[in-house]
């Protein structure tokens, strides 16, 4: 969603293949794709809302590696604030 939302939004605009033709490269390549529980929804409204981090598909990975006992993978600084609740790389 956050990839559909920021090329619309033309935040990426060297970024060519459809999102569609990404997942489907994922999984031709021995990935899965996970689907969204209530679990996911449910641990949202649980997170901590923090005036420095707002971004709502942020927490909402968050919300979903808490759940799914999964290490997030970023550069972005912001997510060692939920450090505490996620593994973070």
């Amino acid at each position: 969603m956050e990839l559909a939302i920021k090329k619309n939004l033309n935040k990426l605009p060297n970024f060519v293949p459809s999102i569609e033709t990404i997942a489907t490269t994922w999984l031709n390549n021995g990935f899965d794709l996970m689907k969204l529980s209530d679990r996911h929804i449910f641990s949202y409204q649980d997170l901590p809302l923090l005036q420095e981090h707002r971004d709502p598909f942020d927490r909402f990975l968050i919300a979903i590696a808490k759940v799914e006992n999964l290490t997030i993978l970023t550069t972005d600084s912001k997510f060692s604030l939920y450090s505490s609740i996620v593994r973070l790389l």
